[in-house]
């Protein structure tokens, strides 16, 4: 029997299944919650620079991105690959003592580095899903090193456009 012949032979429990389903999905519906302002927690990585007497535009330019650009030269030069595992700064910084200690060459700590910071950013972006193509904006765009690693993290193209920092701002 398919359900055209019990929609025909008996309406009054076709019917009542099908209001049965109604009130079901309206039950539902009503107690699915809905918030104007949901609490989002946003992934941010930060590098902070102290330079007391400096504009942040000074800052910005004369120490960060100088910083930025060696740490990404740096990790490019790496052949080995070390992994720190570490998502909190206290401890990813003690790792990063304990391999000098060990003296890992720095840049494959460089590489470490962007490399757990990609595997944090592809670990977020898979848990939202990830259905078409990948655009990376904001400072950390800027790194060779950084898209090179999420590259390899996500398996797929990243595109990067032109003046990267200025989009995300």
């Amino acid at each position: 029997m398919n359900f055209s012949e019990i929609s025909i032979k008996r309406p009054v429990f076709v019917t009542m299944m099908i209001t049965a389903i109604v009130v079901l999905g309206l039950n539902a519906y009503t107690r699915l919650p809905v918030e104007l302002f949901p609490k989002v927690d946003i992934p941010w990585v930060t590098v902070l620079t102290v330079y007391p007497g400096a504009n942040p535009e000074e800052i910005e330019t004369q120490i960060t991105d100088k910083l930025e650009d060696e740490m990404s030269a740096l990790a490019q030069q790496a052949t080995n690959a070390v992994t720190l595992n570490s998502q909190c700064t206290v401890f990813a910084e003690s790792e990063v003592v304990s391999l000098i200690h060990a003296q890992t060459p720095r840049a494959e700590i460089a590489r470490a580095v962007f490399a757990s910071i990609a595997a944090r950013v592809a670990s977020l972006a898979r848990r939202i899903g990830i259905e078409a193509e990948v655009a990376l904006v904001g400072g950390l765009a800027r790194s060779v090193a950084f898209v090179a690693a999420l590259r390899r993290e996500l398996g797929m193209e990243i595109r990067v456009p032109r003046d990267p920092e200025f989009i995300g701002a």
